[in-house]
């Protein structure tokens, strides 16, 4: 195979030096390898066998093609990710969760990328399935079991060799290490200190501890076997490689509960694992040990056989090389979808692989963008008729209509079947409402869109009566409405309302003139969120004391109305005195309210109260207008009249105009509405709220 090892390290740390371990012992079975770095080259460990490429920026055309590539650092995942598909299936070699270098968030988030993974150790597998639900193959670091393996050590009884590494950077905490030892000293332990370091010895080290500076493998080996125990204090790690190799040379670890350390040092059979910063556990295990020759000789021997149970440096490799082998072609695109739950992460995940299709169809990458978004569409159609993750299409549709509108670049496609599917599931994605007003041979003259996310909830009128008579009100404004509607008994529509399990607004008209209101409150499922639009202009001191659930109320003043202050604060004393009931206060600031709103918000204030402006929704361009014209229409929202019809638009809903379905006779079908409307400028003022995306077509002249 052509192998590419991408290195974005300058240093002489365990993981990069392991990654050109690899790529040597590729070298030496027989494969063509490369290393591709981007910065200043400074290895003077270990011998460079690859042939080195070097691209600060990772250019497409200064990477070799080969049949895999793989990234050395999480930060480099998605520069990976975006390389055109002739470099070969992408790999990222997970061997740490390297927050020491980035955040959490960006470290996920490149994990997420279309790429494989490979880690080191259990906790990176556990943490790819639980923040991003892909699967990544374990394959730990092996040893060159020629090189490190047992030997005789001293007796123990003269004195117990402990050994560890020097490493100046914070999270190693090697000066919890020196005082492990000294601790182990105060027991009345004999104690020989032998440290190592990629650096001069250090001025930290008390004067009759050995130290090897840049040690040869062969000379690291010497000292390992001599050591009786490694300690290893660090409060971050990968799958740390010293204690391994002292493990095979027969030492016992004391390591640090975290990281990879727990794949060997099994606690009690391999060594000792001890929290981090455990300064007189971690020198009492060790005390132990000295005192007990037969317990550590079991230990010792345990880590040996477990450490080669791991594999070796050239097993490990070879299993390295059948993975890329095994993810070459579809069988590698189907491994990305092979995802271990099906949850917010996996949408999150799906959210990257499409965004790094897109990048790859702005290259002209047609077919590679096609094996990441037909995937994305297959995998969104299933979950919609999966029983067994309920509403997780109607959550995640978003993605779902992003992959059909990159498809219908892909393949150039202008039928209105497909458009029209695009423009129902991605109605923010710029291009989409012309590219379906063009399919259906006209152009747009004017458009509106509201990203505002759709909250799921469904918003109820029980009721269009109403005791204020506001200019501003959609009952007020929409034409030919139809008012000679029976509203349902309580009883049905606590009977649908707990089958939906969907939390609720009940909004109008004014709720409160519902009879029935306080029966309703009380039959819903605690589980389901209320919300209350009101008015609150009349006493509903009584109504309230009887309402024994969590409310929130939405209340507006109608200043133009000049509803009775006292006893509209008094209702706000009420619900702000019931635990159970929070609220916020709103105003609209129409023409018609501003020359009284000043007093009434300053008399409010005075009495601890802080009433919210919000704006004329009668701005929205699709209301109040003399003549409709014909849009296209798509709007996320669950809309129901009295009698429990659902609509697509308010506007709708007060005319009893083209109705969807009935909540009370069967559950309800998917949150979007969908039209090629006639009525483009008759629209209520709200209904330029929430996610909606409206586009005038100009195939016909005002009617």
């Amino acid at each position: 195979m052509r192998i590419n090892f991408l290195n974005d390290g300058h240093r002489n740390c365990g993981g990069c030096l392991q990654l050109i371990k690899y790529a040597n012992l590729l070298c030496d079975m027989g494969h063509e390898v490369f290393l591709t770095y981007t910065h200043s080259f400074s290895f003077d460990l270990i011998e460079v066998k690859a042939e080195r490429v070097y691209s600060p920026e990772l250019r497409g055309s200064e990477v070799p093609d080969c049949d895999a590539v793989i990234c050395s650092s999480w930060s480099m995942a998605r520069k990976l990710a975006d390389l055109p598909p002739s470099k070969g299936a992408k790999f990222a070699y997970l061997q740490d969760f390297e927050n020491w270098s980035g955040t959490s968030e960006g470290i996920i988030g490149n994990w997420r990328q279309p790429v494989h993974l490979i880690a080191v150790a259990r906790y990176l597998v556990d943490a790819a399935r639980n923040h991003a639900s892909k699967k990544a193959a374990r394959i730990p670091y092996g040893i060159d079991f020629d090189i490190f393996r047992p030997g005789n050590k001293p007796p123990l009884g003269e004195g117990v060799v402990i050994g560890g590494l020097y490493n100046t950077m914070p999270r190693k905490r090697f000066a919890d290490l020196l005082a492990v030892v000294e601790a182990v000293r105060g027991k009345d332990v004999p104690v020989k200190l032998e440290i190592f370091g990629a650096a001069e010895r250090p001025a930290i080290l008390p004067e009759d501890a050995g130290y090897l500076s840049y040690p040869s493998r062969e000379a690291l080996r010497e000292m390992m076997t001599r050591c009786h125990v490694w300690l290893a204090m660090s409060e971050q790690e990968g799958l740390h490689i010293p204690p391994m190799e002292a493990m095979a040379c027969g030492a016992v670890p004391v390591c640090t509960d975290i990281g990879g350390m727990r794949d060997y040092c099994l606690d009690r059979e391999t060594g000792y694992r001890v929290d981090v910063g455990d300064i007189d556990t971690a020198a009492g295990r060790i005390a132990g040990l000295y005192r007990d020759p037969v317990l550590w000789q079991g230990l010792s021997g345990a880590a040996v056989d477990h450490i080669r149970a791991m594999g070796s440096d050239r097993e490990n490799a070879a299993r390295m090389v059948e993975h890329f082998a095994a993810c070459q072609g579809l069988a590698g695109v189907d491994r990305l979808f092979d995802f271990t739950a099906v949850n917010h992460n996996t949408h999150a995940t799906l959210t990257e692989y499409l965004a790094s299709a897109e990048k790859q169809l702005d290259r002209d990458e047609k077919a590679y963008a096609d094996s990441l978004v037909q995937p994305v569409i297959d995998f969104y159609e299933e979950q919609a008729v999966n029983a067994d993750h309920p509403n997780v299409f109607s959550r995640f549709q978003d993605n779902y209509g992003l992959a059909l509108c990159l498809q219908n670049r892909i393949y150039g496609e202008t039928r209105q079947g497909f458009l029209q599917r695009a423009f129902r599931y991605a109605p923010a994605r710029p291009g989409v409402v012309g590219e379906l007003a063009r399919a259906k041979g006209c152009e747009l003259v004017d458009s509106y869109q509201n990203p505002a996310r759709f909250d799921g909830k469904l918003r109820i009128y029980l009721t269009l009566a109403c005791n204020l008579h506001c200019e501003y009100c959609v009952n007020e404004k929409t034409r030919n409405v139809e008012r000679g509607r029976t509203p349902a008994p309580p009883e049905q529509w606590i009977e649908a309302l707990n089958r939906e399990q969907r939390h609720v607004v009940f909004t109008g008209g004014e709720p409160f003139l519902y009879k029935g209101l306080e029966k309703v409150l009380t039959g819903l499922d605690p589980f389901i969120a209320v919300s209350i639009y009101t008015n609150l202009s009349f006493d509903l001191r009584e109504v309230l004391a009887k309402v024994n659930r969590e409310v929130r109320f939405f209340v507006s003043w109608h200043a133009h109305q000049k509803p009775d202050r006292e006893v509209f604060l008094a209702n706000i004393r009420s619900i702000q005195a019931n635990p159970l009931f929070s609220l916020t206060v709103h105003a609209i600031d129409a023409h018609e309210n501003q020359h009284l709103l000043e007093a009434d918000l300053a008399y409010f204030r005075e009495n601890g109260v802080d009433i919210e402006l919000d704006v004329d929704q009668r701005d929205f361009g699709g209301c109040l207008q003399d003549q409709p014209r014909t849009a296209l229409c798509r709007r996320k929202i669950f809309l129901f009249d009295p009698e429990g019809t659902r609509y697509q638009c308010v506007s709708r809903l007060m005319r009893a105009d083209r109705p969807m379905e009935n909540l009370f006779s069967r559950s309800l079908a998917e949150d979007i509405c969908v039209d090629t409307c006639p009525d483009y400028g008759l629209c209520a003022p709200c209904d330029g709220l929430g996610e909606t995306v409206m586009g005038v077509l100009d195939h016909d002249a005002p009617r």
